[in-house]
């Protein structure tokens, strides 16, 4: 009924929990999983007195420093001191046990970045009444010598008491000297939420919370983040130099969000002076003047972070005012061709830097490009495509008051300018025929266009996603170059994919037969589930299992007709799924210790191996299926197991652990197993490993955000081929589609793609999803499956050609003759979506 008050929201659902979480810690029942982060991951977990609790448990890898327990233990003991006035109370905490871990209350409700997202922005007294909240709890935790550093709306809850922040009192930063401060310091702080001195690695206070507690009341008001969205690059840049977007945030709170985000942190106010303005009616007390944000300690030069994002000087003009070339606002999703492929504008990026300067035009050579000058459209014209470079902004405007040597030196290239263009045009006349029309154009020409038309597309990906759809489809039908197949993947491989969403239980992992025509997945119950991949890559469910599948792993063999599952309290099975509608368990491996996860297969020298939670790795004879013999267990050296991996032919076998470098194993005689060497490279665990379809590369993933690819032709002498980077956020998982093609995935959600053939591999974003967790491929297929976080599975192809059928299958998908006229005018007229 109009006007009514809607009902409440409920808070974040409780996951099952996954095969490799605790079911105890201490003295806490562990129940389900609440959510994960940087530090770790949290858990709802049952009181000795029955009362609901959260615990976030630490990442092994930050337990594993004496540094990181000992702050953690100090950060915690302060935590039980706040007082609880909108705080979640830290009740226990174990900084010295096998699994570190923190117990706070359990708040019942949803985050304010999902009431804002399901509702819209606040009401102005509820917003008031946040902003008090939120500062209240501030002033309790700055009291009791603690920075939160991550105060975001996810870290705030709604509680029906109020709200409540969470997520205080853990060690986010410690010696920045170590190097996994340096891995982590990335991962402290939500990008849109940071303050300027987190980015430039200055000197943290409260200070930070206070810009944070400005950006959330923001986001509360207005429900969009303070800096726009987009490349976070582009994000961390408006942090340190614009101001925030204030739209939206009127009266008294306004002037206060305003002051408590000073780029300067000595000009914000305590926490307790913003509460007492808050109730007294909006007056601060005076600050001193406030000096610049420090780049490091007294006497240092500038931070590499504080060059990076500072604003650049102008060569030569020593103690001018900085010039101001912020990128371009609204970089961000702006609506996507076939639904979700303007993700791909909110993908990392390697390099995080500012704007270059713009430089004067080169004087061009008297030899003429191939392809002549093109006219582009007016600025401002829909449809049009600026001539700059892919990825970088319009330069910006001239200063109204230019210095005199700079303006002859703007007259002196203009001139220069103005000679090569008509220089240029000149040439260009003259080799035009006789008979008029274009002259014929050599296929190094097409290759030309093609690859220009890719990088136009790149360009225009996130502000004109569809009309990136259009010139990547062009440039492909033009020539089919590596630029132009990185186009079609970039514009539909999310967009053209298949989701296959997760049922009362989510899916846990997945297997795609060699000729990529079946899927198998097993879930969070253990059952096995099977489907039919037709040729236009549509999945049709055949089987959904039970739990008496005890199936919690899946590798299929190279027929395709059979699979391996892991088990909970077995090794596992094996399975006949010649008629996937009726898979058949053809045995049961023998019972251990704990339950199987990872699998790796080779049917040409009859050996699996399975992988315990634990640091055993289990090798098994199944010449005979449905009597498989356990010939060898290893103990991995590397920490607890991640994954594993078989080269084809049987004889290698990669191990990945939490704790130390991949172990290549010769399992060309399983009874005999003998460890040959270690990959060199990772810092930290590494998460995914995967052999290439003739078995001469080895690609894996970590923690350090590395994505690495070895020559492993001879097991014993193991070469480091690429180090390839990018991925912001662990890589997850990894998967090769032909030896020169690969996938990876992070975390974060990112997903890409890499050509190895080229000499320095681009990564190619091919779009967001939520924390994938597992890839595979079809051997030589290009179709690709990936497990999310949230147990859902996608089904897509890499092969720009299918990419382009599925594109062209929707109206509109290629450029008009318009279009193609003023973008092509070297090629007559061909449309994109025929031959």
């Amino acid at each position: 009924m109009t006007g009514t008050t809607p009902p409440p929201l409920p808070g974040d659902a409780v996951r099952p929990l996954q095969l490799t979480d605790p079911r105890r810690l201490g003295v806490y029942q562990v129940i389900g999983r609440l959510g994960q982060g940087g530090m770790g991951t949290v858990f709802l977990g049952r009181a000795p007195d029955g009362s609901a609790v959260a615990i976030k448990m630490i990442r092994p890898e930050l337990a594993q420093r004496p540094e990181f327990r000992a702050r953690f233990a100090r950060e915690a003991e302060s935590a039980r001191r706040v007082r609880r006035f909108t705080t979640a109370a830290v009740l226990d905490a174990d900084p010295y046990g096998p699994q570190p871990y923190l117990v706070t209350e359990f708040v019942e409700g949803p985050t304010l970045s999902r009431r804002v997202s399901v509702r819209g922005p606040l009401r102005p007294a509820d917003l008031e009444q946040l902003a008090v909240s939120v500062t209240t709890a501030l002033s309790a935790i700055h009291a009791a010598g603690i920075v939160h550093r991550d105060l975001t709306p996810g870290n705030v809850l709604l509680s029906p008491v109020g709200p409540k922040v969470i997520d205080f009192g853990l060690a986010r930063e410690f010696n920045a000297d170590t190097d996994l401060s340096h891995n982590v310091r990335h991962a402290i702080g939500t990008p849109g939420y940071m303050s300027p001195e987190q980015i430039l690695d200055a000197p943290i206070t409260s200070a930070v919370d206070i810009f944070a507690w400005g950006a959330v009341i923001i986001f509360a008001a207005t429900g969009h983040a303070p800096f726009g969205t987009g490349r976070i690059d582009a994000i961390l840049y408006r942090i340190v130099n614009e101001p925030p977007r204030l739209d939206g945030v009127g009266g008294e709170l306004r002037n206060l969000v305003e002051i408590a985000m000073a780029k300067d942190p000595a000009a914000r106010p305590s926490a307790e002076e913003l509460r007492t303005a808050l109730i007294g009616g909006g007056t601060l007390p005076a600050r001193p003047e406030p000096g610049s944000i420090p780049s490091g300690p007294p006497g240092a030069g500038p931070t590499g972070r504080a060059r990076r994002w500072a604003r650049r000087r102008p060569s030569g003009a020593a103690g001018s005012a900085p010039r101001s070339e912020p990128p371009p606002r609204g970089t961000g999703s702006t609506g996507s061709t076939g639904g979700t492929a303007a993700n791909v504008a909110d993908m990392p990026v390697t390099q995080l830097s500012p704007p270059p300067v713009a430089s004067p035009p080169p004087i061009p050579a008297r030899t003429p490009p191939p392809i002549p000058a093109r006219t582009s459209p007016p600025r401002g014209q829909p449809g049009s495509v600026p001539p700059h470079p892919a990825g970088t902004p319009h330069p910006p405007a001239p200063s109204p008051s230019p210095a005199p040597s700079r303006l002859r030196w703007s007259r002196t290239a203009l001139l220069v300018a103005g000679l090569a263009i008509a220089i240029t045009a000149a040439t260009v006349l003259i080799i035009v025929p006789r008979g008029g029309g274009p002259s014929p154009v050599s296929a190094a020409d097409r290759a030309s266009i093609s690859s220009r038309l890719a990088a136009d597309a790149a360009a225009q990906r996130a502000r004109q996603p569809d009309l990136a759809g259009r010139l990547s489809l062009a440039a492909y039908r033009i020539a089919p170059t590596e630029a132009a197949r990185a186009a079609v993947l970039a514009s539909f491989a999310q967009s053209t994919a298949a989701r296959i969403p997760a049922g009362p239980a989510a899916f846990s992992d997945i297997a795609l037969s060699p000729d990529g025509t079946t899927l198998a997945g097993t879930d969070d119950t253990g059952s096995l589930h099977l489907w039919k991949v037709d040729a236009a890559g549509r999945p049709t469910a055949t089987t959904g299992g039970s739990a008496n599948d005890h199936a919690h792993g899946v590798v299929f063999d190279r027929s395709g007709t059979r699979l391996a599952t892991g088990g909970e309290t077995d090794a596992g099975r094996l399975w006949d799924i010649a008629d996937p509608a009726r898979p058949r368990p053809l045995s049961t491996l023998d019972p251990q210790a704990t339950p199987v996860h990872r699998l790796a297969l080779s049917s040409s020298a009859h050996l699996l191996v399975t992988a315990g939670e634990d640091w055993s790795v289990g090798l098994w004879d199944v010449a005979d299926p449905a009597r498989p013999v356990s010939i060898q267990l290893l103990i991995g050296r590397a920490g607890p197991v991640t994954d594993v991996a078989l080269r084809p032919d049987g004889a290698v076998l990669a191990i990945a652990g939490a704790g130390g470098p991949v172990q290549l194993w010769n399992v060309r005689d399983p009874r005999r197993p003998v460890q040959t060497a270690s990959v060199p490279g990772h810092t930290g665990a590494v998460n995914t490993v995967a052999f290439s379809p003739d078995g001469r590369r080895l690609a894996t993933g970590g923690d350090d955000r590395i994505l690495q690819v070895s020559d492993v032709g001879d097991p014993d002498h193991p070469r480091v081929l690429r180090r390839l980077s990018g991925h912001t956020a662990p890589v997850a998982a990894v998967a090769f589609t032909t030896d020169d093609h690969l996938v990876s995935a992070d975390g974060g959600g990112a997903v890409a793609y890499w050509d190895l053939s080229a000499p320095t591999p681009p990564m190619t974003p091919l779009g967001v999803l939520d924390a994938p967790a597992r890839a595979v491929a079809g051997t030589g297929t290009e179709t690709v499956a990936l497990t999310t976080d949230k147990g859902s599975v996608l089904l897509g192809t890499l092969d720009p050609a299918r990419l382009r059928r599925l594109a062209c299958a929707k109206p509109g998908a290629a450029l008009s003759p318009a279009e193609w006229s003023r973008l092509v005018p070297r090629l007559p007229y061909t449309d994109s979506c025929s031959g």
